[in-house]
């Protein structure tokens, strides 16, 4: 082939990755697809006021359904690590033993680590929800600060900072354990794979173990970097760097793993609540896939073990009652540690589609619906919240036009367009008012309300 045959692929290549990094860019500035006339066009704002409408109304269970995220130090580090570096120090601390717990937690947030109550990064990359600078309107301005506060009604915030603090714990003393096991040469496969995942070099490895041993100190067995006191401020910028994204791992905060479409101003509503999906696939299914090893087995129990007790949890403050089938236990527990990622959620949809005819987890013996997707309609599945949203308006105000039809679904649809309807532990007031107003009305229910 003549060398300048190629030359068009390679100039169509070059171009596509610059297409790629440029989008990335943007992505990071909050500006992906929006352009001079899209920032004048009045849609993207109002879907942006419905983004974060559907996080009041569908999120009150999030802090419920992120307990597998502790899962993810396990998944990374193995039970061990994760319990003498981050379980035993928190216990002995609440025993009152030690303060090392606490003392940790201050630094790792002095990084800037864990401050999900002030940043709300994470909850912001769960929800679709960015905070944007272009002048709004009273009502934007209001949805975005509820949104924003959201996080510590239904306590994601609380609780993400609580496992991104044992995330750090373990990493660091990991990363700090590796760097002298390098130093004095005797660091093993394992050890060496955790500092070249963190881009830690040989010769960086040797510096983060000298700054530490300047500054830093063990205490009840904890690994306390104290990087305020280093003297070597590039060790100081590459140890925090890889602890910080080994939290954002092991508590899997989305980045840019989803696809640039769900970044769109516009088409970001299909997509809205598959970020953690996106991120879940590489950061937990693909990543451990290539890893195969003890430790993986060991997160992938606890995940499981998480999920289950995820699944209970919701259960009892949704009113409905759990399977006696431990093929549905299983399934919950696989779905709502969210070990599969994409396929998960193609599986959820075509189950919710054909009404459960089409459904992974029948061959394992499972046919109970999702408790996950329980409140989830077929137009919620396919075109996001905000279309179910849409659709739910759209039944309500058919509904109201013709009172002597109105029956229990259209109850329900009422309730859901309610902020704050299903969090966690409001949810069965919010059942005795739905309960109370169809029997004022006259409306029959059913003897067991659905989980919300």
């Amino acid at each position: 082939m003549p060398p300048w045959s190629t030359r068009p692929s390679l100039e169509k290549e070059r171009q596509g990755v610059i297409d790629d990094l440029s989008a990335i860019r943007d992505r990071v500035r909050g500006i992906y697809g929006i352009s001079a006339d899209l920032c004048r066009c009045a849609t993207p704002r109002a879907l942006n006021v419905l983004k974060n409408y559907n996080v009041l109304t569908s999120m009150g269970s999030a802090a419920l359904s992120s307990l597998p995220d502790m899962a993810g130090t396990v998944l990374r580090h193995g039970l061990t690590a994760t319990f003498s570096d981050a379980f035993l120090p928190f216990f002995n601390m609440l025993t009152r033993q030690s303060d090392v717990w606490k003392e940790a937690a201050r630094q790792y947030r002095a990084m800037g680590i864990a401050v999900e109550s002030v940043l709300a990064s994470r909850h912001h990359a769960l929800t679709d929800t960015l905070d944007t600078y272009h002048p709004q309107s009273r009502v934007e301005r209001t949805m975005q600060w509820a949104t924003g506060k959201f996080q510590f009604v239904n306590l994601l915030a609380p609780w993400t900072d609580f496992a991104k603090i044992n995330a750090s714990l373990v990493a660091g003393s990991e990363i700090l354990r590796a760097t002298r096991a390098a130093a004095e040469g005797k660091a093993s496969a394992r050890q060496l794979r955790t500092l070249g995942e963190s881009g830690i070099e040989p010769h960086m490895a040797d510096r983060i173990n000298q700054a530490f041993q300047q500054g830093g100190e063990i205490r009840d067995g904890v690994h306390l970097p104290n990087t305020a006191d280093w003297t070597d401020a590039e060790a100081r910028r590459v140890f925090e760097g890889a602890v910080a994204r080994d939290a954002d791992i092991a508590v899997v905060t989305p980045g840019q793993e989803k696809p640039l479409w769900m970044s769109h101003p516009i088409l970001s509503v299909i997509g809205q609540f598959k970020s953690f999906t996106a991120a879940a696939t590489e950061r937990i299914l693909i990543s451990n896939l290539q890893r195969r090893d003890a430790h993986v087995l060991q997160g992938l129990i606890f995940s499981m073990g998480l999920g289950m007790l995820s699944y209970k949890l919701n259960s009892l403050t949704g009113g409905s009652p759990t399977s006696d089938k431990p093929q549905d236990w299983v399934k919950e527990a696989i779905s709502r540690g969210n070990l599969l990622g994409w396929f998960e959620e193609a599986n959820a949809m075509a189950s919710k589609v054909t009404r459960g005819g089409v459904d992974i987890y029948r061959l394992i013996g499972a046919d109970k619906p999702l408790s996950r997707y329980a409140s989830r309609s077929a137009i919620d599945q396919l075109l996001g919240p905000t279309a179910g949203k849409v659709g739910g308006i759209l039944s309500v105000g058919s509904a109201a036009s013709k009172p002597s039809e109105w029956n229990e679904s259209d109850s329900k649809a009422l309730r859901r367009l309610v902020a704050g309807q299903n969090l966690f532990y409001l949810r069965n007031l919010f059942d005795q008012v739905e309960k109370a107003g169809n029997n004022s009305f006259g409306i029959e229910m059913k003897n067991r309300l659905e989980n919300r």
